[in-house]
């Protein structure tokens, strides 16, 4: 038990670094916006919306876990962080379809956040 209270006791570092890349996943929404605004497609609300939202709670993220952390990481936290990772960011990233596409439903839109940020190419789109 004490090992895993150790671990537990800590968790800045791993929040800190999802928060980091919470907020590049908000700046690289920038792009699909301001593409969208240049053909005038009418859909980059949706882009905004989706950015704002992320950027605000990766920033919450980053200052809440602000201070001296330390740099690095142990083999627990490292492990949590990836796994982490792997989960936040198509939550994330499905803000735009869940935002922009009707009726996708968050399973779908979780499939297709996880597909393009593993570039595997699967869709449910026809």
């Amino acid at each position: 038990m004490g090992a895993i209270a150790c671990v537990m006791s800590d968790l800045r570092p791993v929040f800190h670094v999802i928060g980091l890349l919470v907020v590049a996943l908000s700046a690289t929404m920038v792009v699909p916006l301001g593409v969208d605004l240049y053909f005038r497609n009418g859909g980059w609300t949706v882009f905004l919306q989706s950015a704002a939202v992320t950027g605000l709670l990766g920033g919450l993220a980053i200052y809440l876990t602000r201070g001296e952390i330390q740099t690095r990481l142990s083999l627990q936290q490292t492990f949590l962080m990836t796994t982490s990772v792997w989960f936040v960011l198509p939550i994330f990233g499905a803000l735009p379809f869940l935002l922009g596409v009707p009726g996708i439903g968050v399973t779908n839109a979780f499939f297709e956040s996880m597909s393009g940020l593993t570039t595997t190419g699967a869709t449910i789109f026809e």
